[in-house]
């Protein structure tokens, strides 16, 4: 239906109906994702590897037996948001708190999709509408731009910067190495530019497409024909191209609805604790980020994707112990060249083969790795570990420490708040 306005501008009236409509359908594309990464990290989430599971929180053991009734509740939530034809607000409450209890029982499930879930489903579950929009454009926004921020550094823009250049553009050889550097940092930029694009009503259509865009090279270079990442950074990256072409590209509904038998636009909800809840939740996300490099906040929640910047711990076992490691993990040791007698065990590859997400970025968590392994060997000397901090921005160099044997790997464990038993 139409209407002529005095200037002559032509509008569209959109009914609450339609717009009900709208909403209704992205919320069930959204669980229809969620549960798409679930499915593709389902040893994750359902505890079926023996790659040690990091509480988040010192829990006592019994507790652990709750696990699989948090991850059940998620998914019966999701499943529900998904098949449902008229939903409350409690659902995605379910959700949350699915998302919260099993985070609490295992922070390797902090995958910068499930983290980003989580705050969306508060969003869901609290805000109408109109305000969910809103955050949700708000948290759009932040990925991009301190993912971009991330990326202006040392250690991106010689390493993985420079292999996305090559897949785009082929191997270097013949060209000067000051163009790949130029090529490389110009990822960032684009990045950087979309998320100031996002931020103006003017030109956020545009930045859309650009991310829209974005996301599907991001598709063909991770994907196994080319970089061959996990399945699910492929997934999170298709979801997160349709979420843009919904928030920015498509036809959205005004901020004000015109009805077609009157003028008065939707009232104001009444703001309740669950709405400044959810607001609080969505502030938080957005501005934490900026104390990662500070070390008061972990990498992935502060969107440090695909920059190898981040803290992390390198893991050698003696060759004695070899048959201590668990079994799923014997396949991931290799000689290291400095001393014969010692294996490096590449935690990376065995978190992808085990559980089919990428381990966990942060020196806390692959320490606490380091500390369950160095439980069940027997040689109080067969292992020995290297902790070194975020890369500097400029320089790419990083402060590293050496842990020989179980009691320093222990004792130093200990200095690292809210690492699990």
């Amino acid at each position: 239906m139409e209407s002529n306005t005095e200037q002559g501008d032509t509008i569209r009236t959109i009914t609450m109906t339609e717009c009900d409509k709208r909403w209704r359908s992205f919320e069930r594309t959204w669980a229809v994702a969620v549960l798409s990464l679930v499915a593709v990290s389902w040893k994750l989430w359902f505890g079926n590897s023996d790659f040690p599971a990091m509480p988040l929180l010192r829990l006592p053991t019994s507790y652990l037996r709750y696990d699989l009734v948090a991850v059940i509740v998620l998914v019966a939530a999701l499943v529900c948001v998904a098949v449902g034809r008229r939903l409350s607000g409690r659902v995605f409450w379910w959700v949350f708190v699915g998302f919260s209890f099993s985070f609490l029982f295992n922070q390797h499930r902090l995958q910068p999709w499930a983290y980003q879930a989580a705050i969306q489903c508060v969003v869901l579950a609290a805000l109408p509408r109109y305000s969910a929009r809103r955050c949700f454009i708000a948290l759009s926004i932040s990925i991009y731009f301190f993912s971009a921020c991330g990326k202006f550094d040392y250690q991106f823009l010689h390493t993985v910067g420079q292999d996305f250049v090559s897949v785009l553009f082929g191997p270097g050889e013949t060209e000067p190495s000051r163009m790949r550097f130029v090529l490389a940092a110009a990822l960032p930029v684009t990045e950087l530019a979309v998320a100031i694009g996002l931020c103006f009503v003017k030109t956020r259509r545009l930045a859309g497409i650009a991310a829209m865009s974005m996301h599907a090279s991001l598709i063909g270079l991770l994907g196994p024909w080319n970089l061959a990442h996990s399945t699910g950074v492929v997934l999170w990256n298709a979801w997160l191209l349709a979420q843009a072409w919904f928030l920015f590209v498509c036809k959205r509904e005004p901020d004000a609805i015109t009805f077609p038998s009157t003028t008065e636009v939707v009232p104001k909800s009444v703001i309740r604790p669950s709405h400044l809840f959810a607001k609080a939740i969505v502030f938080a996300a957005v501005t934490m980020p900026l104390f990662e490099r500070a070390g008061y906040w972990d990498h992935w929640l502060s969107w440090s994707l695909y920059s190898p910047h981040t803290s992390r711990v390198t893991i050698q076992v003696h060759k004695i112990v070899l048959d201590s490691l668990p079994e799923s993990a014997r396949p991931f040791t290799g000689e290291d060249d400095d001393d014969r007698a010692w294996v490096a065990l590449e935690i990376d590859r065995w978190s992808l083969s085990a559980l089919g997400v990428p381990v966990y970025p942060q020196a806390r968590f692959q320490l606490g790795i380091a500390r369950s392994i160095s439980r069940s060997i027997s040689d109080v000397t067969g292992i020995r570990t290297q902790v070194r901090s975020a890369s500097d921005r400029w320089t790419g160099s990083r402060l590293e420490v050496w842990l020989l044997g179980k009691k320093e790997i222990e004792t130093y464990a200990d200095t690292y708040l809210f690492l699990g038993e």
